[in-house]
């Protein structure tokens, strides 16, 4: 048992000898600069698939592609921003142009309600007032519909405030084109000068007096009327252009009356009385003409001759001063000589 025991010790003693006799594993030093590094060699299947995708045209393409996607994104960002800004300074000014409209229909009621002023002006503040709210409530819905919010019943909200906007604008054009209308027909009146002469002066003279022409449910022609005219009013001019017979409108054959004989226009009497001029009113009223005022009698005409008044025209103008004649100049009386 102790030689076992010494055997095992002197064993280990050798071992322990033997190692820390060994020199120590050197540490790797690192290479100098420039010193080639050994590479592992490429996978030529990789090296293959980024030659590929570098030189590939559908990867080209798809990134140029990209590109423009990012640019035209960046755009619309632009687009929008600036979009935003101006429908936000544009709602701003709206709200300003409401306030000051609502102010001036506040002072404008006041006065008209004072009496100071017409009831038309506070139509007009009423009518800006109105406008000023519509393009408001046109902007706030952009707004909203801008910004995504309840875009559905949004978009049906501005179409029907674009509708009305229009018909609004609609109405203003024909009301202006009304006035205007009005504003050349008075200019034209006020050109036209009204005939002067024997004939003028007696169809101006008749229009205000009274005639009947007939019982109620009576029809009389329109030559009888002339005679009637004639008669009670003293009016005797010739009248051109007025069709005394009816013809039919497809046929183009003269129509006939009960009795078969030629049909003639006339006036379908209620037994009322009326002046010479409201007969002649009655009469181009019911058959789609005018009667015109010339030197040398009436005209019926569809169009009116340059510088011819209608006979309303000149039954409402005033007629012509006639210019007094001018007396002669009285002789100058020579200073008599005193005989010496």
């Amino acid at each position: 048992m102790r030689r076992l025991t010494a055997s095992a010790l002197f064993a280990l003693t050798l071992c322990a000898t033997t190692i820390s006799a060994q020199p120590p594993n050197p540490e790797p030093q690192p290479k100098a600069l420039g010193e080639k590094v050994d590479k592992k060699p490429a996978d030529p299947t990789d090296a293959g698939i980024s030659a590929a995708l570098a030189n590939d045209a559908d990867v080209k393409m798809a990134k140029a592609k990209i590109q423009l996607a990012e640019a035209e994104l960046a755009k619309a960002r632009q687009v929008v921003t600036l979009k935003v800004l101006t429908l936000k300074a544009k709602i701003d000014q709206l709200k300003s142009e409401l306030v000051a409209a609502e102010e001036r229909v506040k002072a404008t009621k006041g006065m008209v309600d004072k009496g100071t002023l017409p009831q038309a002006p506070l139509l007009v503040e009423r009518e800006k007032l109105a406008t000023a709210k519509t393009a408001l409530a046109l902007a706030e819905a952009e707004w909203k519909l801008l910004t995504g919010s309840d875009s559905d019943k949004l978009t049906a909200r501005v179409v029907d405030l674009v509708a009305l906007e229009e018909r609004r604008m609609a109405r203003e054009r024909d009301a202006e084109l009304e006035r205007l209308v009005i504003a050349q027909r008075e200019l034209l009146i006020r050109a036209r000068k009204a005939p002067v002469g024997a004939i003028p002066d007696q169809i101006r003279a008749a229009l205000d007096k009274p005639v009947k022409l007939g019982a109620k449910g009576e029809r009389v022609p329109f030559e009888k009327a002339l005679e009637m005219f004639k008669k009670e009013a003293g009016l005797d001019v010739p009248v051109r252009g007025f069709p005394i017979a009816e013809f039919d409108a497809v046929t183009g054959r003269q129509l006939l009356d009960s009795t078969g004989q030629p049909r003639t226009i006339g006036i379908m009497s209620q037994g009322e009385t009326l002046s010479v001029g409201a007969w002649f009113q009655l009469l181009q009223d019911e058959n789609r003409g005018a009667f015109y005022v010339r030197e040398y009698g009436l005209l019926f005409a569809t169009t009116a001759p340059p510088d011819a008044p209608t006979l309303t025209e000149f039954w409402k103008q005033k007629p012509v001063a006639k210019p007094e004649p001018q007396s002669e100049p009285k002789p100058e009386q020579k200073p008599k000589t005193e005989q010496k």
